[in-house]
């Protein structure tokens, strides 16, 4: 990989597990806003990190919309994907069985077998409510 690379990063989950919150924390504006709100499509943002003794990588981020209406839309964000994040609320165990009968099965069919893929268990601040219990989710 050439420090002219890129690589495309995509952030899979159910409307409501935060994936705009995290896409706008750790790509954006690296804080917390309680009042983001779901995405309707998709967001795209074009970060580019330097490595010491690497040079640059692009990575291309995509959050994609959640809500069961949008979900025949994604499937285009798919092509390309190096890097899949599912991300699901700790609160609620629909989200949970839904990345992982849904969001991983979509994965398994239109991506490339070599990409990277990572969970993420969100809203640990409201870990006094947590549904699904740290073990199951790892």
């Amino acid at each position: 990989m050439s420090g002219a690379d890129s690589i495309k990063v995509i952030l899979l989950g159910e409307a409501g597990v935060g994936k705009a919150t995290i896409f706008h924390q750790l790509f954006t504006y690296h804080q917390f806003n309680p009042d983001c709100i779901s995405s309707i499509s998709a967001q795209f943002f074009l970060k580019t990190i330097e490595y010491q003794g690497y040079g640059a990588i692009k990575y291309e981020i995509w959050d994609t919309a959640g809500l069961e209406r949008y979900r025949s839309m994604p499937k285009i964000f798919y092509k390309n994907a190096k890097v899949i994040v599912f991300v699901y609320d700790i609160t609620s165990e629909s989200t949970f069985d839904r990345m992982k009968n849904y969001w991983y099965e979509q994965t398994k069919i239109n991506c490339e077998k070599d990409a990277i893929l990572a969970v993420v268990a969100n809203k640990n601040d409201l870990y006094a409510n947590q549904f699904i219990r740290d073990e199951v989710g790892q």
